[in-house]
C-alpha cells in the first residue's frame, strides 16, 4: 500500500488535523494518552465494533500520531508525544498571530479590516 509522505510542515499539520478530527479518532488519542492499550480493551470504550477502531488506528499510525509494539499476541497502541507538540506550536503560532491583529485593531479600524 502506497502511503503520501508529507513533504512540507503544512502538509505535516494537514496531516495531523485530519487524522484528529474524527471524534473517534480524537477520543481515542485522548484514551491513549493517559495508558498504551491494545486493541480490545481500547474498543471495548467505544460504541462501534472493533475493525472499526483497528481502521481508525491505522489512519493514527498513517499520520505518525500513534506507535504499536507487538507484545505476545497483542499489539499494544501508544500516543507519540512529538506530532501533538507539533500541533501545540502550530495553534500557539495562529493564537500569537490573531493576537497581533486584534492588537493592531482598534475602533473604526477594525471594521475597515472586516
Amino acid at each position: 500500500m502506497n502511503r503520501r509522505i508529507p513533504r512540507s510542515p503544512d502538509d505535516i499539520e494537514q496531516s495531523l488535523l485530519t487524522a484528529i478530527s474524527d471524534p473517534i479518532r480524537h477520543k481515542i488519542i485522548v484514551h491513549l494518552s493517559a495508558r498504551p492499550l491494545c486493541v480490545g480493551k481500547l474498543a471495548s470504550r467505544f460504541p462501534v465494533v472493533r475493525a472499526a477502531i483497528s481502521r481508525h488506528l491505522r489512519v493514527l499510525l498513517d499520520a505518525g500520531l500513534v506507535t504499536c509494539r507487538r507484545t505476545g499476541s497483542l499489539n499494544i497502541y501508544s500516543v507519540r508525544p512529538e506530532p501533538l507538540e507539533r500541533l501545540r506550536t502550530y495553534f500557539g503560532q495562529i493564537s500569537y498571530e490573531a493576537a497581533r491583529t486584534v492588537e493592531g485593531l482598534d475602533g473604526d479600524r477594525w471594521l475597515d479590516a472586516a
